[in-house]
């Protein structure tokens, strides 16, 4: 147990460095420890559309992560039928592709980049990026992230629960991302999303797409 804490805290940190490091360098261009404070603020903390659904976002992954835990320790007989040492990888390896799509994702926003899903007056939807083929590219590595935190605690029901939990979170900031950039754009977004897939290619043809998350 005390190994698997250990590997999802190294797997938390590592992850939110390199977030931070691509944020700091192509979104503010001003540094981690000045970009820290920009983005966490208190006037970017303010009242603006979303802020619930953020927060709620937060806390849902924190729950799912600590509910993992918790039927770890519950069910600590229901593992996996497989050594420690490959699970171990196997959820190293999740880590470093969720770290990889959401880094992907930071990158293709760019100055759009919101942490609270703004749609900016000058927005648009682009062909470029993992929104060429997803949705929602950056929701889909957190929960890639929380399914590597699970299968990090060696059971199959601490995976699960991790993953579902964290897929019901995003929710209701998936719903209110989708509002906006429906209202944003009445012509473009319908077909956008129709073509592709929320966290799953729904085609590799034609993906066109820049959203907030």
């Amino acid at each position: 147990m005390i190994a698997s804490l250990a590997t999802i805290i190294l797997m938390t940190v590592a992850s939110f460095a390199v977030e931070w490091w691509i944020t700091a360098r192509t979104v503010t261009h001003s540094g981690l420890r000045r970009t820290f404070g920009e983005v966490t603020s208190k006037p970017l903390a303010s009242r603006v559309p979303g802020r619930r659904a953020s927060r709620f976002l937060a806390v849902g992954y924190m729950v799912a992560i600590g509910a993992a835990i918790a039927v770890r320790l519950l069910a600590p007989d229901s593992g996996l039928p497989i050594p420690r040492l490959p699970i171990m990888i196997a959820a190293a390896v999740l880590c470093g592709m969720a770290t990889i799509l959401r880094g992907w994702a930071v990158l293709t926003l760019g100055r759009l980049f919101d942490r609270d899903a703004r749609i900016l007056p000058d927005h648009e939807l682009m062909r470029s990026g993992p929104y060429r083929y997803i949705q929602h590219p950056a929701y889909a590595a957190n929960v890639l992230f929380a399914a590597a935190s699970g299968l990090a605690l060696t059971t199959w029901p601490s995976a699960l629960v991790a993953t579902a939990l964290a897929l019901a979170a995003h929710v209701p900031r998936i719903h209110h991302e989708e509002a906006l950039l429906s209202q944003r754009f009445p012509n473009l977004y319908p077909a956008y999303h129709r073509q592709t897939g929320r966290f799953v290619p729904h085609t590799l043809g034609k993906g066109m797409g820049r959203g907030a998350g």
